[in-house]
């Protein structure tokens, strides 16, 4: 990628004037610590040998943490890894947010959530003690070029027996269609990087956006590409374990249903009792199903005398029969496919 020509805009606090006022009121704590060192150190001075010596230990500890503190003060005055408005990341805490003040002794972040270039903030204020910048790496994720190109990178699993020529069509034109004007200002193509893994393909799209729309690009590049994937025959996208998902195979492999009277579905179990717990069970499903409506069929097997044998969802049918209705969404199998064992749920 081309840097760009323009220098960098300097920041509010990096005027002179500002800055040199900035950096005298935040030193004036560190003044008055250096000023009761020195008192204290001239009071040991004073003490018995022994005595300084136990004194000396004793507020070296309780001012360890002080100095500790003091010192990162210092060094983010004059060194300026980040300001007053910068948003940072703590990869260490899992925190990000936006720099609000800082202390002597804590940095107070405004806390900021949500995906890449879309953060907005929680509300929430996070205050971070400034020795844990020692021992933590801190990330500055602000730009002074908010349209500046960057690269981003999206992330798709495709089936070993997908076209990648097709799938990477489909992922080029995407990018291009959205992010073009970027890539040719920056001087940088889009391309396919693919990975082999255990669950597939891990074809990895990169382009560049710019930094201040990169949520944008990539929400409408998702879009682009999922459509396009699904539209192509010969491209599937890999699930879990690695099994492929399409529109069309999975409308296929969905159970149909149908509606059935339940006056011609025997329950097999009908006369054995319910236990004690049951009866508020059905009547909490019943009032569950008359708000949401039944969500997951029944499973009933065809009878030759044209009625129905229940093989698994018996709370739910009762739950309906409670409600009063005289038909239930269910699952129905031919009696070769029904399992000699089912026992009703």
């Amino acid at each position: 990628m081309k840097s760009p020509d323009r220098p960098t805009l300097p920041h509010a606090d990096e005027t002179p004037g500002i800055r040199a006022v900035t950096v005298i009121v935040a030193l004036l704590p560190v003044a008055v610590i250096v000023a009761l060192l020195v008192v204290i150190a001239r009071i040991l001075d004073r003490l018995p040998g022994e005595t300084a010596l136990i004194a000396g230990l004793l507020f070296g500890a309780a001012l360890f943490a002080a100095l500790t503190a003091t010192t990162a003060y210092v060094v983010l005055l004059f060194r300026r890894p980040f300001r007053v408005g910068d948003r940072v990341f703590l990869p260490a805490l899992g925190l990000k947010g936006d720099v609000v003040k800082i202390t002597l002794m804590f940095t107070r972040l405004a806390h900021v959530e949500g995906p890449d270039g879309a953060e907005e903030r929680t509300g929430r204020h996070i205050y971070v003690p400034n020795t844990s910048l020692f021992r933590h790496m801190v990330v500055n994720c602000t730009t002074r070029h908010p349209a500046q190109p960057v690269i981003c990178e999206q992330v798709f699993m495709l089936t070993y027996d997908s076209d990648l020529d097709a799938a990477e069509r489909v992922m080029l034109a995407a990018a291009q269609d959205v992010a073009g004007d970027a890539a040719r200002e920056a001087g940088k193509a889009p391309y396919v990087f693919p990975e082999n893994t255990a669950g597939g393909i891990l074809a990895r799209l990169r382009y560049v956006a710019p930094h201040n729309a990169r949520a944008q690009a990539a929400r409408d590049i998702l879009r682009k590409v999922v459509a396009g994937i699904l539209a192509e025959k010969n491209v599937r996208f890999a699930g879990a374990g690695g099994s492929a998902y399409r529109a069309d195979l999975a409308a296929d492999a969905q159970p149909k249903t149908v509606d059935v009277d339940i006056a011609h579905i025997d329950d097999p179990e009908e006369n054995v009792p319910l236990r004690p717990a049951d009866p508020h069970y059905i009547e909490e499903l019943a009032e569950r199903i008359r708000q949401m409506g039944l969500l997951q069929p029944i499973v009933v097997q065809r009878a030759s005398s044209g009625r129905y044998t229940l093989i698994a969802g018996r709370f739910r049918l009762l739950a309906c029969k409670r409600l009063g209705w005289r038909a239930i969404s269910s699952v129905v199998q031919e009696p070769a496919s029904a399992a000699s064992g089912d026992t009703p749920l």
